[in-house]
């Protein structure tokens, strides 16, 4: 049984080739600006036939040689090979047509199949495939389009709502020096940022805008961060004040002369006054306690180093801290 497939092979919608260039990203700004740029990276076309009882020697696919100038080419190239032998043990089961169009690497670009039954054709005495079933027609792009960038590492995706607020934000697959870009993210406000790597090695940025295509370029923005923990107040050579801070506020005292007189004080929000202070060395265990018994403020001399200072409070209860001793410091101990 032969079955032919002469100038049939079409895409179902009209497309314009578009040549486009390296950092050419208009080919994203629409569904069919990125069909006219998947239409022209087509190199590869492959058509096959099947039934399901089809026996094994049968001739039942065709593939072009890469070709380069686009679908139109490939399409020609296919259309003069598409030339198929073969048996099947029962013409009752339906058979299949299906063809893929692909660039140079293989990936898909466009597909399509069919399904149809053999007729039995008077005139010629013998089974036919219908002459409608042989028209294949490709009538889907995939979801995701390869588009060529050169050294890309990633591309991520940023989708912006009517007022500029960050609706979206994907890492799109890159593979191979390929990004395979979404059709679902065409017609969209936002930017794609590539990460592309140049021929000195170095690592670049390149921000392309979705709605045009074209190369954006950022904003250079100089800051600095202060890093502090919640909750930690810190002093230097200084004395240790508190007004209204939450009662479990931790003191950090530096002093970096050989010993001052500190005083220490403190009131909580509600109003409640501490009735001792503890202090520690930073890099050590003791916790020392000094009672506060006169005007919610006492004084002590503090050696050189950094100490924490916590305050005990007239409501709190009881907390076993390691090893506490009353303050005694008299120029030789710390």
């Amino acid at each position: 049984m032969k079955a032919k497939l002469l100038a049939v092979l079409t895409l179902l919608s009209l497309i314009t080739v578009t040549a486009f260039a390296q950092n050419d990203f208009t080919m994203i700004t629409s569904p069919a600006a990125l069909r006219s740029y998947a239409y022209s990276q087509v190199a590869r076309g492959q058509v096959s036939i099947g039934s399901q009882s089809m026996l094994n020697g049968s001739k039942n696919y065709v593939n072009t040689e890469p070709l380069s100038g686009g679908a139109t080419v490939v399409m020609d190239s296919l259309n003069s090979l598409a030339e198929f032998k073969y048996s099947v043990a029962d013409v009752r089961d339906p058979v299949g047509y299906y063809g893929y169009l692909m660039n140079e690497e293989w990936d898909t670009l466009f597909s399509g199949g069919q399904q149809g039954n053999f007729q039995f054709d008077k005139g010629q005495g013998r089974w036919v495939v219908p002459p409608e079933l042989e028209n294949l027609k490709l009538s889907t792009m995939v979801s995701q389009v390869p588009i060529k960038v050169k050294g890309v590492l990633s591309a991520r995706v940023i989708v912006r709502d009517a007022k500029g607020n960050v609706i979206r934000d994907d890492y799109l697959n890159v593979r191979n020096e390929k990004v395979y870009y979404p059709e679902g993210y065409t017609e969209r406000t936002g930017e794609i940022i590539l990460t592309k790597r140049g021929a000195d090695g170095s690592v670049v940025d390149e921000v392309y805008d979705l709605k045009t295509g074209q190369q954006n370029t950022p904003t250079s923005v100089s800051s600095r961060a202060y890093v502090s923990i919640e909750g930690v107040l810190n002093f230097y050579n200084s004395s240790v004040m508190l007004n209204q801070q939450p009662k479990d506020t931790l003191s950090i005292l530096t002093v970096t002369v050989e010993s001052m007189i500190a005083a220490f004080s403190a009131t909580a929000p509600g109003g409640e006054t501490p009735r001792a202070v503890l202090i520690r060395k930073s890099d050590g265990q003791r916790w020392y306690r000094q009672a506060i018994e006169i005007g919610n403020i006492t004084c002590i001399k503090i050696p050189a180093g950094e100490w924490h200072v916590i305050f005990e409070w007239i409501t709190d209860e009881y907390r076993e801290l390691p090893i506490v001793e009353h303050w005694d410091y008299d120029g030789g101990r710390g």
